[in-house]
Parts: structure tokens; sequence; C-alpha cells
């Protein structure tokens, strides 16, 4: 009995022993399989985080170069901007001085984008600084080109900045600039349009022209202004008296303020004349600025000037003003059919107040409208802005003519988008006359033209007698030029009219 309950009870002991441990080891295996998923999974998650990591710290570094390249480079081009250009020019430097050798800097501004922009939208214009940085690139990339590098940036939206380094012969200034113009030879094809570029060149040496970024930089860019005074495709070298003449500038812009309040503006008349009777017509009113030191000043000289200060807006009151009182004064001497062209520009255009000025001087001077015409250029007249103006001054009887035609980009669409009365083509043409076919063509089909919409013509810059001749042939309208007479005073035009009211088509005139 003892051994049975003895056996009973070691059988309990063993089977709980048995249980136990297999729920041990069952907990065992269990807690080790767990502990491997666990180990997988974070092993997974590590894995997961390290990627994840690199792909963020890739962004980084991708989001860290494009935002240095974006701070480095002009976004429409692509091309190094002014903050590398001075890396650049640091480094050039530095390497000039050990190896005593020069470089240039050459400031480039493409003449026509301002009219581009205007007459074609500033779209057409990014595309074509766009198309003209591509051919650079197109050029010296990769460097170096015929053992020179060109390193082209581009300074502000439209002017170029060039570093040309590994100048050997610093006298020869040609053989550098040559292949930039060069880029200019084929027309640009900016939407269907095919545009002629000329560039102006500015350009400074190191170490002759300065030692310092700052002071290269400054003296390409004066030497850039200069160049575009002659137009076309046209290089200048830094000069001491560009200095000189850039303390003039400064000095006529402080000074014009004073000029107007101590009356040094006069107004110089040019007379029309008609092709058909030989009759002086009208005249257009031409600002001068006698200066008590510089003497007789030219309006380009500083109607830019005035333009930039703001001054433009009182000046062209005064001229239009003066203008007018002297046509009613001629108008009282029994010239009776005279008419008074004067020059607007679009800011002038745009005062908020310029159609109750316009009326307020035609009542103070007790002048027709019919009897006033204003000039804008061509690149200002179609703008979209402007035009709504220039409905409103038609609708008063005031003539509008458009200067210079056949210069800028706006295009003969344009001259369905409000009634002109006189287009004055610009003496470019008429200076070419008698050496260029394309200009005589040109000439002839814009009379044509403008004939047929019953716009009057007038051709400005008439010196000869052969150019007279030939717009009497196809039957321009109006002759303006110094073959006639210059720009005079008013007691001088006066005289004129008074003497010689009629001018013949003679070689004595």
């Amino acid at each position: 009995m003892s051994y049975s309950l003895s056996f009973v009870i070691l059988l309990i002991f063993f089977l709980t022993a048995i249980y136990i441990g297999y729920r041990l080891v069952t907990r065992f295996f269990k807690l080790s399989f767990e502990n491997v998923i666990l180990n997988q999974k974070l092993e997974n998650i590590n894995k997961f985080l390290e990627q994840r990591v690199k792909e963020r710290t890739l962004e980084l570094e991708n989001s860290l170069k494009l935002v240095t390249f974006q701070a480095t480079h002009d976004l429409l081009t692509n091309l190094p901007n002014q903050r590398l250009l001075v890396k650049y020019m640091s480094s050039a430097i530095k390497l000039a001085e050990q190896n005593q050798s020069a470089f240039m800097i050459i400031f480039l501004h493409i003449n026509e984008i301002d009219k581009i922009n205007d007459g074609l939208g500033h779209a057409i214009g990014d595309l074509v600084i766009k198309i003209i940085a591509q051919r650079f690139q197109d050029k010296f990339h990769p460097m170096p080109y015929e053992s020179t590098n060109y390193i082209v940036t581009l300074s502000r939206k439209d002017v170029f900045v060039i570093l040309v380094d590994s100048i050997k012969d610093a006298e020869n200034i040609e053989q550098y600039v040559k292949p930039i113009f060069s880029i200019f030879e084929e027309p640009i094809d900016a939407e269907k349009q095919l545009i002629k570029l000329t560039v102006s060149l500015g350009i400074s040496l190191y170490p002759k022209d300065g030692k310092k970024v700052n002071v290269l930089l400054m003296n390409a860019d004066a030497a850039m202004w200069h160049a575009r005074q002659h137009g076309g495709n046209h290089y200048n070298v830094y000069r001491n008296e560009i200095n000189a003449d850039t303390s003039k500038q400064l000095e006529l812009a402080s000074g014009l303020h004073s000029a107007l309040l101590n009356t040094e503006f006069m107004l110089h008349y040019q007379p029309f004349v008609s092709l058909e009777t030989g009759e002086i017509c009208g005249a257009e009113a031409l600002v001068r600025w006698q200066h008590p030191v510089f003497g007789m000043i030219a309006p380009d000289k500083f109607i830019p000037l005035a333009e930039a200060n703001g001054i433009i807006l009182p000046l062209g009151e005064w001229v239009l003003r003066t203008a007018c009182h002297q046509l009613q004064a001629w108008h009282g001497l029994g010239f009776h059919s005279l008419k008074i062209a004067v020059n607007l520009s679009a800011r002038q255009l745009l005062q908020k107040n310029i159609i109750q000025t316009v009326t307020g001087i035609l009542a103070e001077s007790h002048l027709s409208p019919e009897f006033l015409e204003l000039e804008l250029t061509e690149s200002e007249a179609f703008k979209r802005d402007i035009i709504p103006i220039l409905k409103q001054l038609k609708t008063l009887g005031i003539s509008l003519s458009i200067d210079d035609f056949g210069t800028g980009y706006s295009g003969l669409s344009n001259l369905k988008l409000i009634t002109i009365d006189k287009l004055k083509i610009d003496k470019s043409f008429v200076q070419d006359i008698t050496a260029n076919e394309q200009s005589r063509i040109i000439i002839a089909n814009t009379i044509s033209m403008a004939r047929k919409l019953n716009i009057t013509v007038t051709a400005e810059g008439i010196e000869t007698l052969e150019q007279a001749l030939f717009l009497k042939e196809h039957h321009c309208h109006l002759l303006q030029g110094y073959y006639f007479s210059r720009p005079i005073s008013a007691e001088a035009f006066g005289e004129l009219l008074k003497n010689h009211a009629h001018l013949q088509l003679t070689s004595s005139s």
C-alpha cells in the first residue's frame, strides 16, 4: 500500500516535472522565436532608418547644391551671376599677380533689347537673352577657346560680363572681341520673328585699368555706356577721360532742376516742308539746354538724364506750353495753318493728369487741338497702357505721329490698334537712299502703305537734293532736314516764315 502510494506520488511529481519542463522549454523556444522575430524587425527598422537618413542626407545635399547654384547663377540662362563673377575675378587677379599676366573684363549690352521688350514683350526679350546665352555656351564651352578662356556671366538682366583670361597680346583687342561679335552675325529666331541684334562692348584690362574687382567692373561698365553712344557693333576700351565724362554726366544730372528754375532751357524749331507746294506747313519743337559752363547742350545728352531722375515731367510740360504759346504767336502773324509737333515720352503720357495738362495748356494758349501734333517713338506708341491714353488725345482732335518709324520691333500690324495721323521715316533710311537698295525699297513701301491707310508721311534727316527728289518721286508728303533748315530759334524761325514761306527743291536751297 505504501509502495503504491509512493509510486503514485512519484508519478505525479514526475508528470508535474515533465509538464513544468515542457512549459519552460515551450516558453523558452517561444521567447527565443519572438526574440528572433523582434531582432529581425529591429534590424529592418534600423536598415529603413539608415536608408531614410541616407535619402534625407542626399536630399539635403541636393537642396544645398540647388540653393548654392541659384545663389551663384542666373535662373533664366543658368549662366554664372555677378556673385560668382567676383569669385572668378579674385582668382584671376591672384593668378595674374603670380604669373605677371593680364586679363580683360568685357561688359556687353544688346542695343535693341529695350525696343524688343517694349515692342514684342518681355517674354520675347527673355527668350532672346536665353538664345544668346546658349550661343555663348556653344561657342566658348568647353574651354579654352583657341587657347583663351572666355568665362561668360550675366551680371544684370540684360548685361553680359565676360572674363577673358590667358591674354597674350593686350594691345590687340580686336582678336579677343571678334569671336564675341561673331555670335551676333546671325539673326535671332524668336517666336517666328527674325531679329538682327547689335551689341556695345566696354572693356577694362588688368592691371592697366585697375587691380581690384570693383574698379575693373566699374571701368568696363563706364566704357560700355560710351560705346552705346556710337550704336551698332562697337567696342570701347576704358580710358581715364571716361571718368571725366562720367563726372560731367553727374554734374549735368544734378543741374537739371536748377536749369528749369533758371530758364536755361530753350526751344529750337525745324520746319516741315510740303513736297507738293513747297510751303512750310509746320515745325517740330526741339529742346536745347544753354548750360552756364558747358554751353549749348543737345537733347540726346540730357534727355536720358531727365528721364532717369524724373525732371522730364516738368520739363516736358514746359516744352509743350512754350511750343503752344509760340505757335499761337505765329498764328497771330498770319500763318494760320501752321502746326507744331512736340515729342512726348511714355513716362509723360503715363502721368495721371496728362489729359488735363494738355487740355489746360491748349486752353491757356488759345490754341485749337487740330494744330497740335504729339510725336512718340515706335517702341512706345503701341504699349498696352499707352494706347488708351492716345485714344483719349485723339478724341480731343490732337494729331498723333510715330517718330523713327521702321527702327522698332512693334510690327506693321500694330497700326490697326490706333488711328495714326503721321509716320516719320527714320533718317537712317533716308541717309542711305543713294547707296542702299534695301533702304530705297523700305521707304517706297512705307510711303505706299501709309497712303493706302490715309496716313501722312514725313521723311526726316533730308540733307541732299538727291534724297529730296527720290522722296518726291515716291509721293512722300512732308520733308524735314538740314537741306531746308537746321533747328533754329523762335526769332529766326519767324524770319524764315516771313522771307521763305515756300522752300523749293534746288541745289541752292
